[in-house]
């Protein structure tokens, strides 16, 4: 039923679109994940983004999402923006993000004409092809955060923007970080260049990548993410 349904979507939208997009189904195409500041989502409605990049389609309402860690951090863009301008008035911004495994049936995946750097993110979009699809709804499966940021000055080059990224994977089945390189369920400190900057979501190579204590991981979040006091309520606690 649900691959008929997205049949029946893809029947209907504009030749560009058609011609734009393929359907991919959840058994070939794996888990979904979709990052955010917000870590109080409840459900993940359709829409076209106000983000969206000039070379992006604007016309197909979606929730985006990617298979890997890299590609969630490639195509959300702004993560490095994140933390050095942060909305100090956003009550929910706690200089971190959250990671959602959203599940699904089928997803649709942009080529380049509608997505200019899909082949980068591996991005894919779900979409209202269907009165169950109106809304998708998520669970949080990893929490992460930059603990350093440096940008490195290289003569006759744009400079290096390098990060330690931490990240607490909470998902049983561990989460893919980029090109095979899966994070099983714990803590993970990761060390390299920014990946928004970098710019691959298959290419880990310039990646030192550790599993860590908790320990070590809460002394360096208390550093750089623990934006709130000692005692905050239940709901707020990141």
């Amino acid at each position: 039923m649900s691959a008929e349904a997205i049949k029946q979507w893809l029947d209907l939208q504009p030749t560009n679109i058609r011609k734009g997009v393929e359907f991919v189904s959840a058994e070939d195409a794996g888990p979904m994940f979709h990052m955010s500041l917000d870590g109080e989502i409840k459900k993940f409605t359709p829409y076209v983004t106000r983000r969206a990049a000039q070379k992006e389609n604007i016309s197909v309402p979606r929730v985006s999402v990617a298979p890997s860690i890299m590609g969630c951090f490639i195509g959300y863009v702004a993560a490095w923006g994140d933390i050095t301008w942060p909305n100090y008035d956003g009550k929910r911004h706690k200089n971190g993000w959250y990671l959602y495994d959203i599940p699904y049936e089928y997803a649709i995946k942009p080529n380049k004409k509608q997505l200019f750097d899909v082949e980068q993110s591996n991005e894919h979009w779900l979409v209202t092809y269907s009165p169950q699809t109106r809304e998708y709804k998520g669970n949080i499966v990893a929490k992460m955060f930059y603990a350093e940021l440096k940008m490195l000055p290289q003569t006759g080059k744009d400079p290096q923007y390098m990060v330690k990224l931490l990240i607490d994977v909470q998902r049983e089945g561990g989460v893919l970080f980029g090109g095979d390189q899966k994070l099983d369920k714990g803590y993970w400190m990761i060390d390299g260049p920014s990946p928004e900057v970098h710019g691959q979501w298959e290419d880990i190579k310039p990646y030192t990548i550790n599993k860590i204590g908790y320990g070590e991981y809460a002394k360096l979040k208390g550093l750089s993410a623990d934006m709130l006091s000692l005692n905050p309520p239940a709901a707020f606690k990141w």
